[in-house]
C-alpha cells in the first residue's frame, strides 16, 4: 500500500521527489522502490561504450550497444544502407540507397533531366540497324526498343500495313484474312462509312454502339468493291439482320437497298 504519500526520498540522487518517478513495490512499507527510475536504470549502465557515430563515450546496460542517442542510431543505418556515388551530371559526390543504385545516379531531380535529354539525343542513345518486317528496308532504331518490340516497321505507311498481320495468325493468307474480314483496310472502310453517314442508320436513324457497315453490293461476289466507300451504307444490327433476311446475302444491289428503305415498319410482317 501507499498510504496516501505523494513525495519520497530517492536513495540514490538523495533527492525528493513524487511517487510517480517511482517503480511501485510489494516488498516495502511505503509501496515503491528505495530508488527512483532514473538511478535504477542508470545502475545498470555498467558498461563504458565509445559512440561508432560521435565518438561520445556513454554508459549502457548492453555491452553490444554501439551508439549513444537516437540520432546516431540513424545515421548509422543510414551508412549501413546506402552508399557513396557520382551524380552522372554535375559529378557532386552524394549518397543513394543500395536499392536505388542505377549505372548513371543522379544527386537530384534537376540534373536527372538534363542528363536524360542528353543522353536520349541523337547518336549518344544507343541505336542498332533493323530491317522493317513489312519492306525489308533498313533502318536505325533504340536497342531496347528493338529488343522489346517483336516487329519493326520504318514508318506509320508500313505500320499500317504490316500491323494487321503481323498481330493475328501469321500462317493465314492474304485470301483467308480478305474472306475474314481481318485485314487493315477493311477496317478502315468500316471506319469512313460509318464517319460519313454521322454514326446513325440511314434506316431508323438509331445511333446506338452496335453499328454495322452494309454493302450494298454483297461482299463476296464484288472484290474491287470490298473496300469501296461508295459501296457501303450504315444500318443498325436490326435493320441490318432485316435486310439480310428479306433479301439474303448474295447478289444484293442498290435496287435492293432503295427498296428496303421504302418498306418501313412493314418490314415486320416478313420477318
Amino acid at each position: 500500500m501507499s498510504n496516501g504519500i505523494k513525495n519520497k526520498l530517492c536513495k540514490g540522487c538523495k533527492e525528493a521527489k513524487p511517487t510517480s518517478e517511482f517503480t511501485r513495490s510489494t516488498n516495502t512499507r511505503d509501496g515503491f522502490e528505495g530508488k527512483c527510475k532514473n538511478c535504477r536504470q542508470n545502475d545498470r549502465r555498467k558498461f563504458k561504450n565509445k559512440c561508432f557515430i560521435c565518438e561520445k563515450h556513454f554508459k549502457t546496460a548492453n555491452k553490444g550497444t554501439r551508439c549513444c542517442s537516437y540520432a546516431c542510431i540513424g545515421k548509422l543505418r543510414t551508412m549501413r544502407y546506402t552508399a557513396r556515388t557520382t551524380c552522372g551530371t554535375c559529378g557532386e559526390v552524394f549518397r543513394i540507397e543500395i536499392s536505388a543504385m542505377r549505372t548513371t545516379n543522379f544527386c537530384s531531380n534537376k540534373c536527372f533531366s538534363k542528363g536524360t535529354s542528353k543522353r536520349m539525343v541523337g547518336l549518344n542513345t544507343k541505336r542498332i540497324t533493323v530491317n522493317c518486317d513489312y519492306c525489308g528496308r533498313q533502318f536505325h532504331r533504340i536497342a531496347s526498343h528493338a529488343r522489346r518490340i517483336k516487329k519493326n516497321f520504318c514508318d506509320m505507311g508500313c505500320f499500317s500495313k504490316g500491323i494487321g498481320k503481323y498481330r493475328r495468325d501469321e500462317n493465314l493468307s492474304d485470301e483467308e484474312r480478305q474472306l475474314k474480314r481481318n485485314y487493315p483496310e477493311y477496317k478502315r472502310w468500316r471506319s469512313e462509312v460509318l464517319l460519313r453517314d454521322g454514326f446513325q442508320c440511314i434506316k431508323c436513324g438509331d445511333s446506338d454502339d452496335n453499328l454495322h457497315a452494309h454493302h450494298i453490293y454483297n461482299y463476296s461476289s464484288h472484290p474491287k468493291l470490298r473496300t469501296d466507300v461508295s459501296n457501303g451504307v450504315t444500318l443498325c444490327s436490326t435493320c441490318h439482320i432485316d435486310f439480310h433476311v428479306l433479301y439474303g446475302f448474295i447478289n444484293n444491289n442498290k435496287e435492293q437497298l432503295s427498296e428496303f428503305l421504302k418498306i418501313g415498319e412493314e418490314v415486320e410482317q416478313f420477318v
